[in-house]
């Protein structure tokens, strides 16, 4: 269970992140010191194999996960949503039975806050969630449903709090409370 709840908060890390003014910003528009969320607003997709990795950093008994599907984060002027539609899996090792088991951890739906955009910081504030995980754990061809899972939820609906950010105009760097650095790229 406390591999699931790390892979809850990689997955989660995602919706911890924001991006800042202070790059040069080679789109439509340059912000201002302020203006900060200039540089969010818009679409952003989460780069896949960059997310895997991060995951990996944070799991660190799980290597070698991969991420299909699709994260997501939208900015308007003041909402901030985030949308799961992917499947996480790595290999998860025990130690204490010398066995290694397939984890495989499915998020979907999404989650919206309010946000204020400050020119290093993102806070956010009266979100909501309508995310869900479908954990599941292969040994010797055996697949058994990981209950409990919906205690974890919430970690991958992080609708408060406040997150670093750093940002330009096609690329969107995300650094959760735990560390964890995302990188995500603007959607066309």
């Amino acid at each position: 269970m406390k591999r699931l709840v790390w892979v809850a908060i990689a997955a989660g890390a995602l919706a911890l992140t924001a991006c800042s003014s202070s790059a040069n910003n080679s789109g439509s528009q340059t912000p201002s010191p302020t203006d900060p969320a200039a540089c969010l607003v818009g679409s952003w997709a989460v780069t896949n194999s960059l997310f895997a990795d991060a995951a990996d950093d944070v799991l660190t008994t799980t290597a070698n996960g991969t991420l299909t599907g699709e994260v997501g984060l939208g900015f308007t002027q003041d909402q901030f949503t985030t949308t799961y539609n992917a499947q996480f899996t790595a290999k998860q090792p025990d130690s204490a039975a010398k066995t290694v088991s397939d984890l495989s951890v499915e998020m979907r739906g999404g989650s919206t806050a309010t946000y204020t955009a400050n020119p290093s910081t993102l806070s956010l504030s009266g979100g909501n969630s309508a995310i869900s995980l479908t954990a599941t754990s292969t040994l010797n061809g055996v697949t058994r449903t990981i209950k409990d899972v919906k205690p974890y939820e919430p970690l991958v609906s992080f609708t408060t709090g406040t997150v670093a950010y750093t940002c330009n105009g096609t690329s969107l760097y995300l650094t959760n409370q735990a560390g964890m650095v995302l990188t995500a790229t603007r959607k066309t």
